[in-house]
């Protein structure tokens, strides 16, 4: 009787080898033949394994006159895989069979045996043997295979046409496509090293990242440090104990198919602190990146891009050496290409906006935050006025950031140096354009998270011991003096003009700072993220420099806006008896005087920033409240501030 290929498919084990028993073994077949593998005989898999099968192997082609055939393996069809053909006894009944024997024709399948039988008219059952176990089963049919020969090499190339490319795609997709944030689990870690979202926009490749200082070694600032330390950023030891591959401040997004780096939130209001010169070095957070540089920074950005080493010839050996020998051939010789392109392009762009404010006589700790604000909306910087040219102002503290949302009169505090913005969140947005993070590509999850823990964030309490009774006298005098404008204590913000502006002619300190926001930069920035939820509508010229609150003072050294006078108790001074000059990006801590020790030029062959206060944004005049009184009330109220 015939069978149906599939019918085959339907039977047991045991029912194709009493198939086999009964049927003759048939003449040797000649010419080509269409297979059917029938791995799992009876199975509810059999259909769907053997449909896989027949797109690796087609059949075989017999050559009765040679007793030889050839296996058609691959979509194509490809002749392979050569056997004897014989008559001889079956290993399963001793019974007449077709052989098909690859012991002395084939390497791959030297171990393989099939015997065949006749089923039905040009239809052979077939069994399979390795190494004289059985395997398998196997079904032949005699028939003229050019058409469906024909056909499956059509299948095959419109399937390598369409699914090659296919493929490729999501090859692609899968390398592009991610965007993903290295995340921390620790708020104080995600501070120093999560994402704003600003590495879609402004990020480094993390490689190349790593290369520039070791190709632009030249490049870097001559103070005694090394790579990017130079710059005053920390490098920190993990939970294992092995340095971090990023300093504090720097943030890291797979993004566009490269891990990609830069600056976060960290990076300003971050830095160590030694008790002593002997004592390790401890990084606080919440406060401004004393020791950071960030105007040298800008200043060696904008050398390297315009050297002749700033090419893919030379940066590509770099980055295979730094990462490595980890870059495949698509990194190599297209992706890092095309990004040492891209970051040539966006260094030029910003050095062409950031170079005319001298950002490397900035000093660490300290930054031209509304010029800086101008280069991002586009302003031409060269063409400004002389006076509005040079604002630099110290990184601020920003501690207890929900206590700043009011103030006596039930108003919000006026934030900022110059008090222009009430709005806590605002202001964070506005400073998260510092690390790269636009309207386009902000995190606001990121952000939001940052912002959550900022609400209560507090300062440290002053690690060294205070003077209770010198303390206690001290307080009152400061609440006669000093309370009403920058509250009660270090944690009670209450005060008739805590957050309010004291106008420029009366505090009487450095203008450059003031005169740099201007009221056309007030009205740009009120339409910063126009058309969504975080539109900037509280940017607002004022009349000089709001009243702050002043927790954590004894971290926050140098005093005044623009970090002119390095100590409290040097504030407490009349301009002409605080110091002209003295060294910043020290940190170790003064217990007495409160602030960073700053006569240390050098220290372990690493050498300080001198800041000399006749320099334009750098005078130490104004804020004269408390010079008139005796020397020792000074030094009380310097006591009861280490309370703060």
């Amino acid at each position: 009787m015939p069978y149906d290929m599939n019918e085959l498919l339907r039977m047991s084990p045991a029912e194709l080898d009493a198939l086999f028993a009964k049927s003759p073994p048939g003449p040797i077949p000649n010419g080509e033949a269409k297979g059917l593998a029938i791995p799992f005989p009876g199975g509810a898999s059999a259909p769907g394994i053997a449909k896989i099968a027949s797109r690796l192997w087609q059949g075989k082609t017999f050559d009765a006159e040679h007793k030889t055939l050839r296996n058609r393996i691959t979509p194509f069809g490809v002749k392979a895989i050569v056997a004897e053909v014989r008559e001889g006894p079956s290993l399963m009944d001793g019974k007449p069979c077709i052989v098909l024997d690859y012991s002395e024709t084939s390497i791959v399948a030297k171990d393989v045996r099939d015997e065949l039988r006749l089923i039905a008219p040009d239809t052979y059952l077939g069994r399979v043997y390795w190494d004289g176990k059985l395997t398998g089963y196997f079904a032949l049919q005699l028939r003229d295979m050019r058409l469906e020969r024909s056909r499956n090499r059509y299948r095959a190339v419109v399937a390598i046409l369409v699914g090659v490319p296919l493929l490729i795609a999501i090859m692609l997709a899968m390398r592009f496509l991610p965007d993903r944030p290295v995340t921390y689990a620790k708020i104080e870690d995600h501070f120093k090293y999560g994402s704003t979202g600003g590495e879609r926009n402004a990020g480094f490749p993390l490689w190349a990242w790593k290369a520039l200082p070791v190709v632009f070694a030249d490049k870097l600032p001559k103070n005694g440090g090394v790579g990017y330390e130079t710059f005053g950023l920390v490098y920190e030891n993990d939970e294992h104990g092995r340095r971090r591959e990023l300093p504090v401040g720097m943030m890291q997004r797979r993004n566009l198919g490269i891990d990609r780096v830069f600056v976060n939130c960290g990076v300003c209001h971050a830095t160590t602190v030694r008790e002593a010169p002997d004592k390790p070095p401890k990084v606080y957070v919440g406060l401004g990146a004393a020791r950071f540089d960030l105007g040298l920074f800008e200043k060696f950005l904008s050398d390297i891009v315009v050297d002749e080493r700033f090419t893919a010839d030379v940066l590509v050996p770099a980055i295979e050496k730094e990462s490595g020998g980890r870059l495949g051939l698509l990194d190599r010789y297209l992706v890092y290409p095309v990004a040492i392109a891209l970051m040539r392009e966006r260094l030029l762009m910003l050095r062409d906006r950031f170079l005319p404010m001298h950002p490397e006589t900035w000093g660490p700790g300290r930054v031209d935050t509304w010029n800086s604000a101008k280069a991002g909306l586009n302003y031409t910087i060269r063409d400004l006025p002389e006076g509005e040219l040079r604002g630099a102002t110290d990184f601020p503290s920003i501690w207890n950031q929900r206590k700043r949302k009011h103030r006596d009169d039930g108003t919000p505090m006026m934030l900022h140096w110059t008090g222009n913005n009430i709005e806590v969140n605002e202001r964070n947005l506005s400073a998260a354009f510092g690390t790269g993070a636009t309207p386009a590509t902000v995190d606001h999850a990121a952000i939001g998270r940052l912002q959550d823990w900022l609400l209560d964030a507090a300062p440290p309490p002053f690690p060294f011991p205070i003077d209770k009774a010198k303390a206690d006298r001290g307080a009152g005098i400061y609440r006669q003096h000093c309370a009403s404008c920058h509250g009660k204590s270090g944690q009670d913000f209450s005060g008739p003009y805590v957050g309010h502006v004291t106008p420029i002619d009366v505090v009487g300190t450095d203008r450059a700072h003031y005169e740099s926001y201007t009221y056309e930069l007030s009205a740009g920035q009120n339409t910063l993220y126009a058309g969504t939820p975080y539109r900037f509508n509280h940017f607002r010229k004022t009349a000089g420099y709001a009243n702050a609150p002043l927790d954590g003072i004894w971290l926050r050294g140098p005093y005044l806006h623009n970090g002119s006078v390095p100590t409290l108790r040097d504030l407490l001074n009349s301009p002409e008896m605080r110091p002209r000059t003295f060294y910043r990006g020290y940190d170790v801590l003064d217990p007495v005087n409160v602030g960073f020790v700053s006569n240390v030029r050098e220290e372990n062959g690493r050498q300080y920033f001198l800041y000399d206060t006749s320099q334009p944004t750098n005078r130490n005049t104004g804020h004269l409240w408390g010079v008139s009184l005796p020397p020792a009330d000074k030094d009380a109220i310097v006591e009861y501030m280490k309370t703060f």
